[in-house]
């Protein structure tokens, strides 16, 4: 696994993507079950294919400056240059609710949130300008004060709406790149046993691992705050700005060209835009505005999907990605087509405690032509995703960069849609004496024109697809998942079957085209 891991062909799933590799001392029995399983069914996968080119062992991160002007990552960049561009942005706002019910010591959980801001830099950056090219400022630790809103007066029944609304509110509320923080926290009270922490952040020092580790540092902190005991955190060796640096010089050797020399070939020429028929015309500048549609899908789908991957030597991962490029070769009749599919970008265990952005996402390109069988096609997507995850390790922005792509400000380079799996348990905020809940918001945005994400849990699988309103109706979208629902019945059906003759249709659409 050693080898592998140096590939950088192991994967993480706090983004959606195949594998999660949690720190060990973070996971429950369940998790590492599942993820042992998971890592299992991968490294076979692996084995199985022909060999990739092995890269060099990883060079040791070094311990970098931490005054002055220091250097942004790729992904950072971007994100200043859309913030310049679109003053105000908040599609990339992050955001996590938490529901205390019970005894909460606000003044321990005043004292964790500062301390996880005191250990890990990137809470305390904001930035600035030099020489035309965005770059980090590093702020000295100072004291925290948590925002407390009092909410006594409002009814018991009234809660949860003010909650969401508030919750929104909070999520909507824009970051100042330049002046900071990039981090708010604020804790409603509406009684001595019920209380909501709401925590905004921006996505440029932040990503979805990091809201996962944030949630397990908070509880451990707050449990030994408020027993009056020290912290239970060893300090970080290294901070987001060592990996920037790192980033930056590695981009110069030969293993950085070996990734751009894939990716060059792999999307040169001519690249393909997703013609997906929309509801109103694309606006000559891409909007953000965005809306959710969900659907729960049977609990024995997911298992017979599984199955009919395993045959095939592939994952569940890539019979959902493979059922999705069917589904939008279906609708757009287009045979070369390239859906993004996020990565955590963690394989290096010096960042697995850091907070920042280190998600970055693969452009999976697949040749549909020839009407195949979904086993056909699925073989193709297998062979691609295995070739992108040992190349995962150049940023997505380089690529764009490396091919030379004509920008559209219309939409998204490389690809209007992107493709995740969860299929993990969610971890849960265990404190003693408290009961937590913790809970996400539709904010009401959407960074592309379409975004499927499905989260596998016991029961089964849920479907969420975030959606750009100014392209698509809430009617067109909640279609699309009955579509994909019946697309997925009919694929565990008959797996054989060719992709142009898989039904698209439920049974109320039927009976509704059927009826005289």
């Amino acid at each position: 696994m050693g080898e592998l891991r140096r590939r950088g062909v192991i994967l993480r799933d706090r983004e959606g993507q195949l594998i999660c590799e949690a720190p060990k001392s973070a996971m429950t029995p369940d998790l590492r079950e599942r993820t042992r399983s998971h890592k299992e069914e991968i490294l076979r996968i692996l084995r199985q294919s022909a060999p990739v080119s092995a890269a060099p062992a990883m060079e040791s991160f070094r311990r970098g400056p931490r005054a002055g002007r220091l250097p942004a990552s790729s992904a950072q960049l971007r994100l200043c240059f859309l913030d310049q561009f679109t003053p105000g942005l908040i599609a990339y706002n992050m955001f996590r609710g938490f529901r205390f019910r019970g005894r909460l010591e606000i003044g321990a959980l005043e004292k964790a949130i500062g301390e996880i801001i005191r250990r890990h830099d990137s809470l305390r950056t904001s930035f600035d300008m030099h020489e035309e090219l965005p770059v980090q400022v590093i702020h000295q630790p100072g004291p925290f004060e948590l925002a407390v809103v009092d909410l006594g007066q409002c009814a018991p029944g009234a809660r949860d709406d003010v909650i969401r609304r508030l919750s929104i509110e909070e999520v909507r509320r824009p970051f100042d790149l330049a002046a900071g923080p990039l981090i708010r926290a604020t804790l409603l009270r509406f009684d001595r046993q019920d209380h909501v922490l709401l925590l905004a952040l921006h996505h440029i020092v932040s990503d979805g691992w990091s809201l996962g580790l944030i949630q397990r540092e908070l509880a451990a902190l707050y449990e030994a705050f408020s027993r009056n005991e020290p912290s239970p955190l060893q300090e970080l060796p290294f901070q987001y700005a060592d990996f920037a640096a790192w980033q930056r010089d590695r981009a110069e050797g030969d293993a950085s060209r070996e990734h751009v020399d894939y990716w060059t070939r792999k999307l040169g020429g001519m690249l393909p835009v997703l013609d997906l028929a929309t509801d109103r015309p694309r606006p000559p500048v891409q909007t953000y505005n965005g809306a959710q549609a969900r659907m729960r899908l049977p609990g024995p789908l997911g298992e017979s999907l599984r199955a009919v991957g395993r045959r095939a030597g592939g994952t569940l991962f890539m019979t959902l990605l493979t059922a999705f490029k069917t589904l939008l070769h279906r609708y757009t009749g287009q045979e070369d087509l390239i859906v993004g599919t996020p990565v955590a970008n963690r394989e290096r265990k010096d960042v697995e405690n850091i907070v920042g952005f280190f998600v970055n996402t693969l452009p999976i390109r697949t040749d549909v032509s020839g009407d195949p069988t979904f086993q056909e096609l699925l073989a193709r997507v297998r062979a691609t995703c295995v070739e992108a995850y040992s190349h995962q390790d150049i940023p997505l922005e380089k690529v764009v960069e490396a091919i030379r792509l004509d920008r559209d400000l219309s939409r998204t380079p490389l690809f209007q849609v992107v493709f995740a799996l969860r299929n993990f348990p969610v971890e849960r905020m265990e404190l003693q004496d408290l009961s937590v809940e913790s809970f996400e918001v539709d904010s009401g945005v959407s960074k592309l024109d379409l975004f499927l994400y499905l989260t596998e849990d016991a029961e089964g699988l849920d479907a969420v697809i975030e959606y750009n309103t100014d392209l698509f109706d809430a009617g067109t979208i909640l279609r699309m998942l009955g579509h994909f629902q019946a697309l997925l019945e009919g694929i565990a059906a008959d797996p054989a079957a060719r992709i142009g003759s898989l039904p698209l249709l439920g049974l109320q659409e039927r009976q509704l085209l059927t009826r005289d």
